[in-house]
């Protein structure tokens, strides 16, 4: 895999909660891995 261009990292509040992780994971799965290329185009 190419080394990424970009970190991405979610958003953790001060108690370690990633809400951007949470709703990401209540998402289907065809949404998720939309999403998920998406940010990869983004990343790398």
């Amino acid at each position: 895999m190419r080394n990424s261009i970009l970190e991405v990292h979610f958003y953790a509040t001060e108690h370690g909660n990633e809400p951007v992780s949470v709703w990401l994971k209540s998402l289907s799965a065809v949404d998720r891995k939309r999403i998920g290329e998406d940010i990869k185009t983004v990343q790398f």
